[in-house]
């Protein structure tokens, strides 16, 4: 005896066979409807793993101190991958992900995490983009920009793997290299004001820390000084118009310092005055053998444009002494003279 089975309706098979007729049709509409109604954000998603170390990729890439010789570790330094489209500046590159601390131990210098996977927003899977792996102090900085002490990586492309549709893993740091951190200058003796005389030889210096090379810049009054660019400013023999204030400019890689600025003070000679055995005033004058200087005096020093050149007188020695055989200080009638020696002609 055969069994029958009743369909509720008549027509099922065709029903069935429109169905299976209208169903590609179907799905060709829902897919580009989810699509359409996906955020564009969403589709261009690429995702790399944030990791310095993925020995399957041949991604080895411990990150150093200064010393170039220690491992970073601890929770103390923190890592952070920067992204930008093909073709962007190192300076255009923008961070992307959470900053991750180091391992200790056997693990230091590569970031916790084995394949921390970051989605690189405005990156579609495949389409290579530019990356870069940052470092940092923290006790120096918050981020790395704050940082003192920090470094980088080499800039380094590739094509990350695809979030959107379809889905592809993400894609390890393929082609990221070693790094070590480097320290901002820092000046840590501030160069010293001074007197100086003219036509003699001074010097000004900043003792200064840091990752090499540093680049110095020296300034007078805020202007750069052509030619100023080692760490002192020497000055073989002063000229009244050096007189000002100075400060020096310190970069390196990670950033640049300015120092206080150190005031020179150019006096013409050193001078001191005593009286001889007859009680008339004698004039030490220590200078440059050879330069002329000349010795003026006044009898009231409200009367600062009244100053008259008693003499020229040209050194012979370094140190010369010059008697004022009229400035008597015992004699009836004599008044009180001041002096000041100024380069002479």
């Amino acid at each position: 005896m055969k069994t029958q089975v009743h369909f509720p309706f008549a027509n099922t098979t065709k029903l069935s066979s429109a169905s299976r007729r209208l169903k590609p049709a179907g799905n060709a509409r829902a897919i580009l409807l989810l699509l359409l109604l996906t955020p564009p954000a969403v589709l261009a998603q690429g995702t790399v793993n944030f990791s310095n170390y993925a020995p399957a990729s041949g991604v080895n890439a411990p990150v150093f101190g200064t010393d170039r010789t220690t491992k970073l570790e601890g929770t103390g330094y923190l890592a952070q991958l920067y992204y930008g489209p093909y073709g962007s500046a190192e300076t255009a590159l923008e961070p992307v992900g959470n900053p991750l601390p180091f391992r200790t131990g056997l693990g230091a210098g590569y970031v916790i995490g084995d394949s921390q996977a970051v989605v690189i927003p405005g990156i579609p899977g495949g389409e290579i983009a530019m990356f870069q792996f940052r470092a940092w102090d923290l006790s120096t900085g918050g981020t790395y920009e704050t940082a003192t002490i920090r470094g980088k990586s080499p800039l380094f492309s590739l094509a990350p793997g695809n979030k959107g549709l379809p889905p592809t893993p993400p894609v390890d740091l393929i082609g990221l290299e070693s790094f070590a951190l480097r320290a901002a200058p820092l000046i840590q003796q501030q160069p010293l004001s001074l007197v100086g005389y003219w036509g003699k030889g001074a010097l000004l210096q900043a003792n200064v820390t840091g990752t090499g090379p540093l680049t110095y810049q020296w300034f007078k009054n805020g202007v750069p000084i052509p030619g100023a660019t080692s760490a002192t400013l020497a000055f073989s023999g002063l000229e009244l118009s050096d007189e000002g204030s100075y400060t020096v400019e310190v970069s390196n890689a990670v950033g640049s310092v300015t120092s206080q600025a150190a005031f020179v003070k150019v006096n013409a000679a050193e001078v001191s005055i005593g009286l001889t055995d007859n009680l008339c005033a004698g004039l030490i004058i220590e200078g440059v053998a050879g330069r002329v200087y000349a010795i003026q005096h006044l009898t009231n020093l409200a009367q600062t444009n009244a100053w008259i050149t008693l003499t020229n007188l040209t050194l012979t020695n370094s140190v010369q002494v010059w008697i004022d055989v009229e400035g008597d200080t015992q004699s009836p009638g004599k008044s009180t003279r001041f002096y000041q020696v100024v380069p002479g002609q």
